[in-house]
């Protein structure tokens, strides 16, 4: 069990971040609004994208190193 001045603490802590709430669901809103979730998305599935690229590039490129001795 947590001492008085511990518990003072945390619940002070719990106060400050239920505070932030109102102001981190509007923040939330407007990158809802703008679309900036869908846009993420999208970029993030862009960089698996490349990322598999380069690496089939490196793969091919090892093969033909091994095969022709490069």
């Amino acid at each position: 069990m947590p001492s008085p001045p511990e518990a003072r603490a945390e619940i002070a802590s719990v106060e400050d971040s239920l505070a932030a709430l109102p102001g981190l669901e509007e923040t939330l809103d407007r990158f809802q609004d703008v679309g900036l979730e869908e846009r993420l998305r999208e970029q993030s599935m862009l960089v698996r994208l490349v990322d598999e690229i380069l690496e089939g590039g490196r793969e091919a490129f090892e093969t033909r190193q091994r095969k022709y001795g490069f």
